[in-house]
C-alpha cells in the first residue's frame, strides 16, 4: 500500500471516529438538556411542595388560633353572666330570707356551680386537645396546696354525709418546683370524683415523698369506699365523655371529663396515674409526679382556715372599676360595701382614660374585653399618661372571665400588676 493510500485510509478512519464522537457528544448534550429539564422540574416541584407545606402550616396555625380565640370568646360570653348569677346569689344568701327562700336559693346556687364546672371542664379539655396548655413551673408550698384541697374535699364530703381526711408525711412540708395550679386541679378532680361515687364511708387523700430517686417524686393517693369500677371498665374511665353505665355509676351526672383532663395534665407534667378498684369496695387513684425541691428559701405558708377582719387597719381607698357590664360593678360594690372604699365606674377603656385625667385612684379593676377600647389598650394609654405626667404607677388588676393561666404573662407584660 502506497503512502498516499495509507494516509487516505487514516483520514477515512479519523472521519468515522469524529462522526462517532460528534454523535456521542450530541447524545450527551441531549441527556444533559433532559437532565437540566428534569432538575428544573424537580426544583419547581420542590418549591411548589414547600409553598404547599407553608400554606398548610399557616392554615393550621390560623385554625389553632381561631380555636383558641373561639374558646376564649366562649369562656367570656358564658362565664360572665354565670359569674354574675353566682355572685348575686352569694350576696342574696347574706340577707334575711325565709327558710323556704334560702332552700330555693341554695338549689339555684348548686345548679349554677354545677353548670360552671361543666363549662370549665369542656373548655379546659378543648384547650388540652388543641395543644394550647403549657406547664408553668414555679416554687410552691405543698402543704398550703393540700390544705386548700382538704377544705374543698371536706365541704363536698359534708354534703354527702361521709368522712374526708388528709394524711401526709414530713417530706411535703418542703417547697417544691412544679405547676401548683394544675396539680390542684388534678387533685380536686380526683377528690370530687371520689366523693361523687361514695355514698357511705370515707374518702382519703394521702401524700408521701418517694425517696428511691433524686427527682423529688411525690405520690398523691385518693382512696374511697364507693361503688368501685369493674376490671374491664377501668381503662375506659380516662377517655373523654365516658361514663360507666353499671350499678350505681350511671346516675351520678357530669359529662365524663374530670378524669380525662386529670390524666392528660398528669402526662403533660411527665407523671403517671394508676387505678386500683373493686366493685362495692371502692377505688384508689395514685398520681406520681416529679417535683424537685425548690432551692430558694421557704415560701410563706398561709393557713386559709384562719378568718381575720379584713377591714382592720385598711386605709381608705379610691377604687376605679372598668367594665362594660354594669352588673359586674354592682356585684363588686356589694362585696366591698363594708370596707372603706370609694368606688367609681367606667364603662370602657376610653372612659377610664378620661377618669385618670380628672382624678387619681389607689387601685383599678380593669376588664379585658370591652367595646370602644379594651383593657390592654387602656392600660397602655394609662401607663404612658402616668409617665408623661411623672405620676406613680397605679396598681391595675386584670379582671376577666376569659383568662387562661397561660395568658397571665401577656397581661403582666402589657402593664397590668
Amino acid at each position: 500500500m502506497s503512502h498516499e493510500e495509507n494516509l487516505k485510509k487514516q483520514y477515512e478512519s479519523a472521519k468515522i471516529e469524529i462522526s462517532y464522537l460528534k454523535r456521542k457528544i450530541s447524545r450527551m448534550e441531549k441527556r444533559l438538556l433532559r437532565q437540566e429539564k428534569i432538575d428544573d422540574m424537580n426544583r419547581h416541584q420542590s418549591r411548589w411542595a414547600m409553598q404547599q407545606l407553608e400554606q398548610a402550616r399557616t392554615l393550621a396555625e390560623q385554625a389553632s388560633q381561631a380555636k383558641t380565640d373561639f374558646l376564649a370568646n366562649m369562656s367570656h360570653e358564658i362565664r360572665t353572666p354565670l359569674n354574675i348569677v353566682l355572685g348575686m346569689g352569694e350576696l342574696l344568701d347574706g340577707t334575711n330570707l325565709k327558710d323556704s327562700q334560702r332552700q330555693y336559693l341554695q338549689s339555684l346556687r348548686l345548679s349554677g356551680e354545677h353548670l360552671l364546672k361543666l363549662i370549665n371542664d369542656i373548655l379546659e379539655f378543648s384547650r388540652i386537645e388543641s395543644g394550647s396548655v403549657s406547664i408553668i413551673t414555679n416554687p410552691f408550698n405543698v402543704k398550703e396546696l393540700l390544705i386548700g384541697v382538704e377544705d374543698m374535699g371536706a365541704h363536698l364530703a359534708l354534703e354527702k354525709g361521709i368522712e374526708f381526711s388528709l394524711e401526709y408525711d414530713t417530706s411535703v412540708e418542703f417547697n417544691r418546683l412544679g405547676d401548683s395550679r394544675k396539680i390542684r386541679q388534678i387533685l380536686l378532680n380526683l377528690v370530687d370524683n371520689a366523693v361523687k361515687y361514695t355514698d357511705s364511708g370515707r374518702v382519703c387523700l394521702s401524700v408521701k415523698g418517694l425517696h428511691y430517686d433524686d427527682e423529688g417524686k411525690i405520690s398523691f393517693t385518693v382512696a374511697d369506699t364507693g361503688v368501685g369500677i369493674p376490671d374491664d371498665k377501668q381503662a375506659l374511665i380516662f377517655e373523654r365523655f365516658t361514663q360507666i353505665e353499671q350499678g350505681g355509676l350511671q346516675s351520678k351526672g357530669g359529662v365524663g371529663l374530670g378524669l380525662a383532663i386529670s390524666k392528660r395534665l398528669v402526662m403533660a407534667m411527665g407523671g403517671q396515674i394508676q387505678i386500683d378498684s373493686e366493685v362495692e369496695k371502692g377505688s384508689t387513684f395514685v398520681v406520681e409526679l416529679s417535683l424537685p425541691f425548690a432551692e430558694q428559701g421557704p415560701l410563706p405558708y398561709k393557713d386559709g382556715r384562719g378568718v381575720s377582719n379584713v377591714n382592720q387597719g385598711l386605709p381608705p381607698l379610691r377604687l376605679l372599676v372598668v367594665d362594660d357590664i354594669y352588673l359586674n360593678f354592682e356585684v363588686i360594690r356589694n362585696y366591698l360595701k363594708d370596707l372603706p372604699v370609694t368606688m367609681s365606674y367606667a364603662e370602657n377603656g376610653r372612659e377610664a382614660q378620661k377618669a385618670f385625667l380628672d382624678d387619681t385612684y389607689d387601685l383599678v379593676l380593669m376588664d379585658l374585653r370591652m367595646p370602644v377600647m379594651g383593657g390592654i389598650e387602656a392600660v397602655s394609654h394609662i401607663r404612658k399618661l402616668e409617665n408623661n405626667l411623672g405620676l406613680e404607677s397605679t396598681p391595675i388588676i386584670a379582671m376577666t372571665a376569659q383568662a387562661f393561666v397561660e395568658q397571665e404573662k401577656t397581661y403582666l407584660q402589657s402593664g397590668f400588676n
